[in-house]
């Protein structure tokens, strides 16, 4: 839970510095918002189905495969 709560923010605080940006147009901001909303969604229904350690590890990765793929769309760190 606590993992998921930072992947969470950090991809927050990405998609914000993003928005920030003079160059960001109001559709891109519209559509970072979106994959957001689609992300927080899977890790909800993902986070709900580990009932194992192999799951747990699965959901560990998909986490970390998702906040560097919102890093690389969105010019995180």
């Amino acid at each position: 839970e606590r993992l998921y709560q930072q992947t969470r923010d950090r991809i927050k605080r990405i998609l914000n510095n993003y928005k920030a940006r003079k160059d960001t147009s109001k559709e891109r901001a519209d559509h970072a918002d979106k994959e957001y909303k689609n992300f927080r969604n899977e890790a909800k229904t993902q986070k709900n189905g580990v009932s194992s350690n192999e799951e747990e590890r699965a959901f560990i990765n998909w986490l970390y495969a998702q906040e560097k793929n919102f890093e690389a769309n969105y010019g995180g760190k």
